[in-house]
């Protein structure tokens, strides 16, 4: 069961002990990162939930009816533009009570959570309290903080991690089509939902880009973080940036030991050159250190402005402050 979805096995054995004894909770929530495979296995569970056979088996008419997108009893809600609007959340409760027209339960997934105003989380709330026995919801969200506690403690939470480097080089292989050497590149790329190749590399070089204009600027004693914008308040592209900048930064520490980058850093490498030219190369070990630190604060809910600056004035040579004075302001 769940075959298409890649990694999360414990949760996958979890989903399906829940479907075959007929155990699912009316409100689960899966949370976790972006683009690892959430959403899909929030459909593959509503497949497995309408089947003859409660295994999601591909060929009985529910399964076919869930593939081809046209099963009455299955709704997918996510954002209509920047949000998730009230007026959607109306249509489920003016719904709700309607028996399942063809299947044995009715599947309601909510994708982008995060993005409910509170208006519609309060409308959805009424819903989620109390759904008729054959009505299952599914919430997925990137951002579990951003869902009303109160729509939290009427879900069964399901904890989602970032995929392996095993898990991404099977899915590019799988679905892209890609050999190993390509795959394993790729791989190396923080991985989110991208649709194709062209889009991964442009992503990632725009953002190496970006991260090596942003360390010529720390290495300046320049106004680096004024150069980043809005991606100080963007917290998916602040995730993604802030994992191509510390792979950069690593790169960056070999390459000043004399260890050439990895394939997909090579384009680069004039530029990266430079840069290790201008620093020991205990310096780029010890930012890359700093960056590793700092990603363990961000987790503890640290600002992004203020991780931002705070590797600003710490990294290459242009630390103002102690470490120890350092950390006791993050803490702060």
């Amino acid at each position: 069961m769940f075959e298409k979805v890649y990694g999360h096995d414990r949760i996958k054995s979890m989903l399906a002990k829940m479907v075959t004894r007929d155990q699912l909770h009316h409100g689960l929530c899966f949370h976790g990162p972006a683009g690892i495979g959430k959403g899909l296995l929030a459909f593959e569970v509503s497949r497995a939930m309408m089947c003859d056979t409660r295994d999601g088996c591909g060929t009985c008419r529910h399964c076919v009816k869930m593939a081809s997108g046209n099963h009455p009893d299955f709704k997918w809600v996510e954002p209509e533009g920047a949000d998730i609007k009230v007026d959607q959340i109306r249509e489920i409760a003016e719904n709700l009570h309607y028996r399942p027209f063809e299947g044995p339960v009715r599947m309601i997934v909510m994708d982008g959570m995060e993005r409910m105003r509170d208006e519609a989380a309060n409308a959805f709330l009424k819903s989620l309290e109390e759904p008729p026995p054959y009505v299952y919801f599914i919430l997925v969200t990137a951002d579990l903080k951003a869902l009303l506690p109160t729509i939290q403690s009427r879900c069964q939470k399901v904890a989602f991690q970032s995929l392996t480097h095993t898990d991404k080089v099977h899915i590019l292989k799988d679905r892209f089509d890609k050999d190993e050497q390509q795959a394993q590149n790729l791989a190396g790329i923080s991985f989110r939902r991208l649709e194709t190749e062209d889009e991964a590399w442009q992503i990632f070089r725009e953002d190496i880009q970006l991260a090596l204009k942003y360390l010529q600027l720390m290495r300046g004693n320049g106004h680096a973080i004024d150069l980043l914008g809005d991606l100080v308040r963007d917290k998916e592209g602040f995730a993604r940036f802030k994992d191509h900048l510390t792979a950069l930064v690593r790169e960056l520490s070999w390459l000043a030991r004399g260890i050439a980058p990895q394939p997909f850093f090579q384009e680069f490498e004039g530029a990266m050159r430079e840069l290790t030219a201008k620093a020991k190369p205990a310096d780029w070990r010890d930012l890359y250190e700093q960056l590793l630190w700092l990603e363990g604060q961000r987790r503890r809910n640290l600002n992004q402005g203020l991780w931002f600056n705070a590797l600003s004035v710490s990294g290459l040579g242009l630390q103002e402050e102690s470490e120890a004075q350092l950390r006791q302001r993050l803490r702060r």
